[in-house]
């Protein structure tokens, strides 16, 4: 572990085997039933198996946060002035954390050797492998910050005596992804080994960036899927599971 007391910034290494990565995870988010396991290729479930016993070879996970201090963030309706940045997070999310006292940025990676596996299978043309291996990135990367947040964050808020709300990032709810240029500058460069094009893409691609709101009287709520509009997002499913 890391630590800028300065800044509030502390980085960690996220163990491997701390994630509870499950064939049955990857099947679900491919939009299969596992329970009933109807309609399921043996072939699909073999490879799944393999690629997650494989996996752990290509991680190097990193995960780290900084806090800000109540002073520093302003919460309106539909924007977050962050020290001298306004972040357009928009109705929804600031629905949710409007009685958020401060923030915390965070960031997540699994790290450089996982897209230099993904690129050594796409070259080889084997759709099917790169889908499995791009799938099992996405868990990996979000299990990754499950344990950053129930281990790290979690702890971290309660030595401060507060609680901390559901993690939001840029291109969810309606937040525009160019604000992660926004969160980024408040972090050092190359933080956790991540750097972000100027298209606000981050490289290594199986990163995550966000915010947190923290205060004595937040609640982590469920995501309010049903007033928005990105169909595609990854916890509309694992709300539906």
């Amino acid at each position: 572990m890391a630590t800028n007391q300065a800044l509030q910034i502390q980085s960690f290494n996220v163990p491997v085997d701390a994630l509870p990565l499950q064939p049955d995870l990857i099947l679900q988010a491919m939009g299969y039933d596992p329970k009933t396991k109807q309609n399921i290729p043996g072939l699909l479930i073999q490879e799944i198996e393999r690629f997650i016993n494989d996996a752990p070879n290509h991680l190097d996970i990193q995960g780290g946060f900084r806090q800000f201090s109540p002073a520093e963030v302003i919460i309106n309706k539909n924007d977050i002035l962050l020290i001298d940045k306004i972040l357009q997070s928009g109705r929804i999310i600031n629905g949710q954390i409007k009685q958020a006292e401060s923030l915390l940025v965070f960031v997540c990676t699994l790290g450089h050797k996982y897209d230099a596996w993904i690129k050594s299978i796409t070259v080889t043309d084997d759709m099917f492998s790169t889908y499995i291996i791009d799938t099992i990135g996405s868990e990996l990367v979000e299990l990754a910050i499950d344990w950053l947040e129930k281990q790290m964050i979690g702890v971290h808020c309660s030595r401060m005596g507060v609680s901390h709300s559901n993690r939001f990032s840029p291109g969810y709810c309606g937040w525009p992804l160019m604000d992660q240029h926004k969160i980024f500058s408040f972090l050092p460069p190359n933080f956790c080994g991540i750097f972000l094009h100027d298209s606000a893409l981050m490289r290594p691609v199986k990163s995550v960036s966000g915010i947190y709101g923290l205060g004595k009287s937040i609640k982590k709520k469920a995501y309010q899927c049903s007033i928005c509009d990105k169909m595609d997002c990854f916890k509309r499913y694992h709300q539906a599971i």
